[in-house]
């Protein structure tokens, strides 16, 4: 066992136990901070905060269209679209609960299994238009 300062033996367990417990009281303090940003009875249920993977995605599709608009001249999104790109990026990339109809609205594809969980209404609400294509000989 390693020894202290005072020719003592060092307790490593009691010390990282006390290091565990500091680190769980500082993760539940910024938790209990973030919560209060939402209003208990309808924001739980209407955002959401994006973390892992889907943030991951969510910023990377933001990206993509913020590309194809400033490379291609045939790409032109329309000025609402690009706000709600900008408050989606925003409210993403610092951890903010963001409306869920707001993610699917920008970012559908990500997030089909939650849109399909809902009911019809909405679903339509959320749907993107299917590209269809036709051959050169009409088939």
């Amino acid at each position: 066992m390693p020894k202290g300062e005072e020719g003592g033996t060092v307790d490593v367990q009691a010390i990282q136990e006390a290091a565990y417990a500091g680190m769980m009281e500082e993760m539940k303090n910024e938790r209990d901070k973030l919560i209060e940003r939402f209003d208990k009875d309808k924001d739980l249920k209407e955002k959401v905060i994006l973390t892992g993977v889907k943030k991951i995605c969510v910023l990377g599709m933001i990206k993509y269209h913020q590309i194809s608009q400033n490379l291609f001249e045939e790409v032109s999104l329309h000025p609402e679209v690009i706000k709600n790109l900008e408050v989606l990026h925003y409210h993403a990339e610092n951890n903010f609960p963001v409306e869920k109809e707001l993610i699917f609205k920008m970012v559908p594809e990500l997030f089909v299994h939650e849109i399909n969980r809902l009911d019809a209404r909405d679903r339509e609400r959320f749907r993107k238009p299917r590209i269809s294509y036709t051959r050169a000989d009409g088939d």
